[in-house]
């Protein structure tokens, strides 16, 4: 099929993808303590994510492992490592979608990396690792390359939109976890 669906995905998700930054977005990720939310949830919805890949087990590419560089982050911050239980995982069904949230949020990191960098604190400044990575940059061709390739019927696109929701959603779900402060012991 010869239509753009990454550029109709980004109409079709804009609107959770939206709920996502205004969530985001409340936090003033120069501040110590709104940093940790922020990587906090980035720690469980992207190690959710990692390990749906990895069960899976596809031949789609899974991204670069980032919550390991997170982790980094959330302990230079002085903060306890976080390890999470979400109640209820949204159905992470289809990796080009859920590849597709991850990869993009490459395009955001240069933004948010400048507001963390404007920080006094010395601890928030010390931990930019996970934002200074550019593992998502050399990612984001090869997830728009297999989507390409994986969208031949209308169904398969739905089960695309499908996934890339999910992903929102598991953001979404892992911010209010966090800020909730309803971290668990584990992740499942």
């Amino acid at each position: 099929m010869t239509k753009n669906y990454r550029l109709q995905l980004r109409q079709d998700t804009a609107c959770k993808h939206q709920q996502v930054d205004d969530l985001f977005s409340r936090l003033d990720i120069s501040k110590r303590d709104e940093y940790g939310i922020f990587l906090k949830a980035h720690f469980i919805a992207l190690s959710a994510i990692e390990k749906h890949f990895a069960e899976v087990g596809s031949s789609f590419a899974p991204p670069p492992a980032q919550s390991g560089l997170i982790h980094q982050d959330i302990l230079a911050l002085g903060e306890k490592p976080v390890i999470a239980k979400l109640s209820c995982l949204p159905e992470l069904s289809n990796l080009a979608g859920l590849a597709y949230v991850v990869s993009g949020a490459h395009f955001g990191a240069a933004v948010l990396l400048k507001r963390v960098s404007a920080s006094s604190d010395p601890a928030t400044l010390s931990a930019r690792t996970y934002l200074q990575s550019a593992d998502m940059r050399s990612y984001w061709p090869v997830v728009v390359r297999e989507i390409k390739n994986s969208i031949n019927t209308p169904e398969d696109y739905s089960v695309l939109v499908k996934g890339a929701l999910a992903a929102f959603d598991l953001y979404f779900d892992s911010y209010k976890l966090v800020e909730q402060e309803k971290t668990f012991v584990q992740i499942a």
